[in-house]
Parts: C-alpha cells; structure tokens; sequence
C-alpha cells in the first residue's frame, strides 16, 4: 500500500471537457495519483466534498 504526504479525497476536478470527482495524492511536492478511490494512506487527508480544483500546465503572473 502507497503512503502519501496529502491525500485529497471526494473533489470535484475541472478536466478539458468535464467536471468529475477524482482523488488527488501528492508525495514529496510531486502530483503522484489521480483517479477514483485512490487507495494508500496519508499523513495528511483533505475530504474536499463540495469542492473543486483544476489543472494548471503553465505558470502565469500579472502585475
């Protein structure tokens, strides 16, 4: 069984062309895990019900 540092459990994650509840495992700084019931334990576990995140694939930044 994997551990984790952050387990992100139950999020509603914005994908290209839809919204769908996914878990999201973190170790070491690095996204290792995303998918449905993500199974491992975790230092830290967030129930993200009701919540949403999205990707990002680049960095921007406004002044």
């Amino acid at each position: 069984m994997m551990t984790y540092d952050l387990l992100i459990k139950n999020g509603s994650v914005v994908l290209r062309d839809e919204v769908t509840k996914l878990d999201l495992a973190i170790k070491e700084g690095r996204i290792v895990a995303l998918g449905e019931a993500i199974d491992g334990e975790a230092q830290q576990v967030i129930d993200a019900e009701g919540k949403q995140f999205s990707r990002h694939d680049r960095y921007s930044c406004s002044f």
